[in-house]
């Protein structure tokens, strides 16, 4: 087997360093993209959790106006029944619009 010169050995000791130098990057490479990984699913929670905050805050501010709409109709009707009831003679507004609808139907 022939003897090899010392610049072989040299080259040879050179791409050892070499390729333990990328097995070191690689890892760490490997190690970045987990991190990454781990963040992004962080971030992608966190972003759930806000959006069913804001969800819920929104909602009950929808139910609030509901509420003072619902209010604000029944005040309505019941003056509209104190105007109607005396000449209907105790009739309900409720009961006059039923007595409309059957009306329109035939």
């Amino acid at each position: 087997m022939p003897e090899t010169g010392p610049l072989t050995r040299s080259r040879d000791k050179q791409f050892e360093k070499l390729f333990a130098m990328m097995a070191v990057l690689e890892q760490k490479m490997e190690a970045g993209q987990e991190e990454m990984r781990s963040r992004q699913e962080r971030l992608e929670q966190e972003m759930r959790f806000g959006q069913e905050e804001i969800k819920n805050q929104i909602q009950a501010h929808v139910e609030s106006e509901v509420d003072e709409i619902k209010i604000h109709v029944d005040g309505c009707i019941g003056k509209i029944e104190d105007k109607v009831s005396l000449p209907m003679k105790g009739w309900q507004l409720h009961s006059v619009f039923l007595l409309l609808e059957g009306v329109m139907k035939n």
